[in-house]
Parts: structure tokens; sequence; C-alpha cells
């Protein structure tokens, strides 16, 4: 379910893009949209679909799987306090997902006071407005963009992943269109995970930490979002579609599913790995469970067979920063072989958290036969030059910048020497004078 105050721009593009979906294969319905605008004009309901003409009941509510909560003035919505009530036991309860994104006019600040509070991942700061946020004046246009950076837990998280290649996510992140705006006034809490950053901004009320833009917490049996951004439709531009259907796909995934309850250890590929590739194990421990003392190793230990060889080490994993029970540790030795995870430590009861890769040998001549095309556009486009296949060959020529013409600094004129007679006399000369020899010497 999509909830907003107005039909700002994100609301249109991600309510679009869920419609769309839905209408793309007959038989496939990955998502079931309803939508719920507080703005909309009399009988907008009876003209769209899934549109809705006011919050769902307890019993309805609960059939859903996600809610996305837009920019909403609890002043605006009937009934707001038994809604949002009902909203915080789907999550607690029933173990739904909820989403909230931030707006000028009410997200986060004026939900503060509702039952929606606990489920904030943000608190408000010393210096958050009283009365609600202070929309941007029309008059101070923002133009320095910003694209947020991910923490250390937000590069692995299914959220941010746009590729299963390191290097190739990373590119496309870089290239997404930068947005503009940011909402502040507010802290994050102790038992959230930020995903990502501001690049500039400090936190508020430290100068060391970045200011959180995208959080997730855990409540109850349900998984929260926040983004302190409403402009994920700019990443639309150009060829940039793409990438913001699937960034959104990915949320609504995310936020389905249900919480951990059970300690998770698992690798960050689902295919193979080549030799010399990293790996990145991950291992978090359930919500509902304490998480490991500050001093309490937590170890891995690690099992390679390959080559007639049997070979096990212990891995020690270290803590995420801004997480509550999230460990990691890189692996750079990595030979051809299987790969077996086991957790060491701390000891736990029951059947310990396994995982399995496998590293394959470095890819022969035959192995990839298609063109790379991803790597020569990104050479192409570093080297200030262009891409071309045979199909498009025929522009090369065309394409071809103008070369400027350089002067020549001489007290006389040029002699053309290959255009002048004298040239061409030496040329018959030697040959005539190279058969004249070759004849006398009997070579012919």
């Amino acid at each position: 379910m999509l909830v907003d105050g107005a039909p700002r721009y994100e609301f249109r593009f991600v309510k679009a893009l869920l419609e769309r979906e839905t209408d793309a294969v007959r038989g496939n319905k990955s998502t079931e949209l309803k939508s719920l605008l507080l703005d909309g004009s009399p009988g907008y309901a009876d003209q769209d679909r899934s549109a809705l003409r006011g919050p769902p009941t307890k019993t309805e509510l609960f059939e859903y799987d996600v809610v996305i909560l837009g920019d909403v003035d609890p002043k605006a919505l009937p009934k707001s306090q038994q809604f949002f009530a009902d909203l915080a036991e789907f999550v607690k309860v029933r173990g739904g997902g909820l989403l909230f994104v931030a707006g000028e006019q009410a997200n986060p600040h004026k939900l503060f006071a509702t039952p929606l509070a606990e489920l904030l991942p943000v608190l408000p700061s010393e210096s958050a407005p009283k009365d609600g946020p202070r929309p941007t004046p029309d008059e101070a246009p923002v133009f320095d963009g910003y694209r947020p950076r991910l923490s250390p837990y937000g590069m692995s998280h299914p959220l941010f992943r746009f590729s299963a290649d390191e290097s190739e996510n990373a590119r496309v992140w870089a290239g997404l269109k930068p947005l503009l705006w940011a909402a502040g006034g507010f802290v994050r809490k102790q038992s959230a995970e930020v995903l990502a950053f501001h690049p500039t901004k400090p936190a508020e009320g430290t100068a060391t930490d970045a200011h959180p833009v995208v959080l997730q917490q855990f409540v109850g049996s349900g998984r929260v979002l926040f983004f302190a951004f409403d402009e994920t439709w700019r990443w639309r531009f150009r060829t940039g579609e793409p990438r913001f259907d699937q960034f959104w796909y990915q949320a609504v995934r995310v936020l389905a599913r249900s919480r951990v309850t059970r300690i998770e250890l698992r690798t960050d590929k689902q295919t193979a790995y080549r030799r010399g590739d990293p790996i990145r194990l991950t291992l978090r421990f359930p919500d509902d469970a304490p998480a490991p003392a500050a001093d309490a190793p937590v170890k891995v230990q690690v099992e390679r067979t390959g080559g007639g060889t049997t070979e096990s080490y212990t891995a020690q994993l270290a803590k995420v920063d801004g997480t509550r029970a999230t460990y990691q540790t890189l692996l750079t030795r990595t030979p051809e072989g299987e790969y077996k995870f086991t957790l060491a430590e701390p000891a736990v009861s029951g059947t310990r958290p396994r995982a399995e890769a496998r590293v394959l040998p470095p890819p022969g001549e035959r192995d990839r036969l298609e063109m790379n095309r991803a790597d020569l556009l990104r050479a192409a486009s570093e080297s200030r030059g262009k891409f071309y296949t045979l199909a498009d060959a025929g522009k090369l020529i065309e394409d071809l910048p103008e070369a400027a013409r350089v002067p020549l600094n001489q007290p006389v004129p040029p002699i053309p020497v290959w255009n002048h007679g004298g040239t061409f006399g030496l040329v018959v000369l030697l040959l005539a004078s190279e058969w004249w020899l070759r004849r006398r010497e009997r070579l012919l």
C-alpha cells in the first residue's frame, strides 16, 4: 500500500512503476498495489482502480505485506491515531514491512507525536523545529547535488545491489543522477542501522559523524526503512529508468521478507568466484536475541578442498559500524577449490550456521566469447573517444574531429619533393640502372 499526502513526483513515479509491473504480463502479478492519496480530488478513487477511498481497517491492513508511508500530515488523515496504532501493530505483530519516505511538510517530524514514533529509526534532534519541518523557500533553489555514500553494511545490503559484480555495482551507483534535498532535524536511534550517509553534511549534534539518509530498524517481527530523501525519480534521467525500477522492486522485496529469526552466515555472491576474488563473509545474529559482548570474539572456521588437499583455518570477524549485531570479514587469499564456512565462536545451541562457496580457475580464452561491451564503453568514455560496432563503423570517418591546421614557420615556400619532376627522373634512373646491372651480370 502506497500512502502520501500530495501527488509529488516520488508518489507518481513509484505508483506508475508498481502498476505497470502488474500489467506487464498476464498472470504474472508479483505486486498488487493499492494507493491512498490524501490530497486527491473528489471522485479520484472512482477513476483510479488502485486508489482507496480512505484508510483501511485493521483487518484490511493486515492483508498487506508492505506499506510505503510518504509525506503524510496526521491532521489531514481521518482517524490518524487509530490508523497509526494499527500500522504499528501491523509491523510489530503481523511482521509487515514499513518504509518512511521523508517530505518537507510532515515526515518524519509530525510523526514523532504519533504511535509511529516507536517504529521510526530516528529521533528529533535539539535543532528540530517544534512546529514541524520548514519547506525550502521557492526563492532559494538548490543547485549542489549529492550522491548518498553507502556504509560498510549498506554496500552488501540487497537494497543497493544493482549488480552482483562489486566494481560494476559501484560504477552504476556512482552514475546515478545526484539528489538535491535531504531531510534534517533528526538523529538516529541506537537500535537503527545506517545504510547510507550524506557525503558532506555532518550529523546533528556532532562534527565527526555524517548525516544518515537511509536507515533500517527491526521492530517486533517486522522491518522498517527510512529514506531522508524523496528524489529517486531523478535517477530515471535518460537511461537510468531501469535502475530506478530495480531499486524500488528491491525495496519492496526487502520489506516483504520476514525478519531475521536465526543466525545467518552468508557470502556476498550466490555465483562462483574466480581465483583471487575476495570473499566477503557476513554473520548476522537474530534481532530477538542479545548481541555478543563487545570483547567476545566472533570467528568462522574456513575449510577448503581442492587439488587433492584440504586445508582449514579460522577467520575472525569484526562488527560492522552502525549495526546492532552484524559482523563481516574479507578473505583475500582464495585459491580455487570448494569452501565451507562454519561458525566457530561464539558457541550456539543446535546446528551451527554454515555457508558454502566455490572458487574456479581464471577464465580461459573460450570461457567468455561474447563482447565485453560494458568495459569497452567505459574505456571509450574515459579516453574521451567513442565506441563503434560493425553496424555503425561507417560513421567513424564522419565523427572524426576537424584537425587544426598547423602554420609552417619557414623563410621560403615549401618544395613539393614528391610531386617534383626531378624526383620522378631519379626513380626512373635507379630502376633503369638496376635493370642494366642485372642484364650485364646475366641475372635476367
